[in-house]
């Protein structure tokens, strides 16, 4: 059952009044064309202020063609999404470079480190159990972000340096793919102790000139670290204390390590520094992943999540609300500020301050599926090999095309991109 605020859906006929004067001409134009006849009957109707409406073309429906026009890679084993468009480009993260595509999938730049990359597999399992246990690091998602002025894109690399193993951070210009930018440093901890298997670094947020990165070094120890791009260098350190999860509104939302490594309460941090804004001391959730104003978190048992607000880790959304159990895939629709959970089950859809705008069960009729990518208040579904993916409107959860082409993660000036597992592909607008 969808309960909260329904809106007119977008991508629907839209009809335009026309007003009693414009109509009161074309009355007397048709009366004079026939002749005279019946003139104030047809004038004196019109002139009581009765309205036309006039059916416009509908809009066509957002749709990508169900054909890709390039595969970027068939090699993105590692769970998180390597990729990040801006503009008419997409930017491919890779374990030693980054990589820039244009609109139509070929390969115009790259930027790699300046300093040796370390850590780099042979071979990389399909499996991310296999990944684990071969000690393969992750390759993260790259930033969009400025040096400068000049739009870029972030990503991290663990490399070797002349003082030993550290982390160098690459811009790449959004124009060209060269590297324009990059800072290099030895994390604090990783003095006495670098890492023996794998490093990644996360890049959750850019923040008047900060880059706040996550450091996770042999898949478990972790410290959060924060970067001035102007002067290319640590503008402070975490080691020990939090664990970041994700950025929103000048706010580094996280977890305080408790008990010699475990996750504890939820906690905000200042970008600007690291000092703690707040802290919900009675919070028992765990874990957490960040969807704009939201963090979607676990709950006790572990069979259940939540939504809770990235301003204070206040609970929003449970499963009582529609939220679908374990933990259901997000997407945040930046135009509208909604974020939209869903899975075969059912799915819910917030608004920025947390509330259900609307929600949908297994025994509702219409659409089911797993969000996968969201513009433009729409958000495209993915229903599995057995049905196309359907558009649907954030804001209220209806149905705008009923085959969608493709439900793309992420989206350019033309084109969005479809991840199939390890594969990445290019698919041009159809609508």
């Amino acid at each position: 059952m969808r309960t909260g605020t329904r809106t007119r859906s977008a991508g629907r006929g839209r009809r335009t009044r026309v007003a009693g004067a414009a109509l009161l001409g074309v009355a007397l134009l048709a009366a004079c064309s026939g002749g005279g006849e019946d003139t104030d009957g047809a004038a004196g109707d019109a002139a009581e202020g009765t309205e036309a409406v006039v059916e416009e073309e509908p809009e066509v429906p957002p749709a990508f063609a169900a054909e890709p026009a390039a595969t970027l890679t068939e090699e993105a084993f590692t769970p998180p999404m390597p990729a990040a468009v801006l503009g008419d480009a997409v930017f491919l993260a890779d374990h030693t470079g980054l990589t820039r595509f244009d609109a139509e999938g070929t390969e115009t730049g790259r930027a790699e480190p300046e300093h040796p990359v370390i850590h780099v597999p042979d071979t990389i399992p399909e499996d991310s159990l296999d990944q684990a246990q071969a000690g393969v690091r992750s390759v993260q998602t790259p930033l969009a972000g400025e040096v400068n002025g000049t739009p870029v894109v972030f990503s991290g690399f663990p490399v070797q340096l002349p003082a030993g193993e550290g982390l160098e951070i690459i811009a790449a210009d959004a124009g060209t793919g060269e590297r324009v930018w990059n800072a290099a440093f030895v994390p604090e901890e990783w003095g006495a102790a670098p890492p023996r298997v794998s490093a990644s670094t996360s890049l959750l947020g850019y923040h008047d000139d900060l880059l706040i990165l996550q450091i996770v070094k042999d898949r478990m120890m972790s410290s959060t670290y924060a970067v001035s791009v102007p002067d290319a260098a640590v503008a402070w350190s975490d080691t020990d204390a939090h664990f970041a999860l994700a950025v929103h509104e000048g706010v580094i939302i996280a977890r305080q390590i408790v008990d010699g490594g475990l996750m504890g309460p939820l906690t905000g941090l200042s970008p600007v520094d690291g000092s703690v804004v707040w802290r919900k001391a009675d919070d028992d959730t765990n874990g957490g992943a960040g969807f704009g104003p939201v963090l979607r978190v676990g709950l006790p048992g572990g069979l259940k999540s939540a939504l809770v607000s990235t301003a204070d880790g206040s609970v929003l959304v449970t499963d009582e609300d529609g939220l679908p159990t374990g933990s259901p895939p997000c997407v945040h629709e930046p135009t509208t500020d909604v974020v939209m959970c869903g899975a075969d089950s059912g799915a819910v859809a917030v608004d920025a301050d947390g509330a259900v705008l609307w929600s949908l069960s297994r025994d509702d009729e219409g659409w089911s599926g797993v969000p996968v990518g969201a513009e433009g208040g729409i958000v495209f579904v993915d229903r599995g090999e057995d049905a196309p993916p359907v558009a649907v409107n954030a804001a209220d959860g209806e149905m705008v095309n009923e085959d969608s082409g493709v439900a793309p993660a992420l989206f350019g000036s033309g084109f969005g991109v479809v991840r199939d597992g390890p594969v990445l592909n290019l698919h041009p607008r159809a609508d």
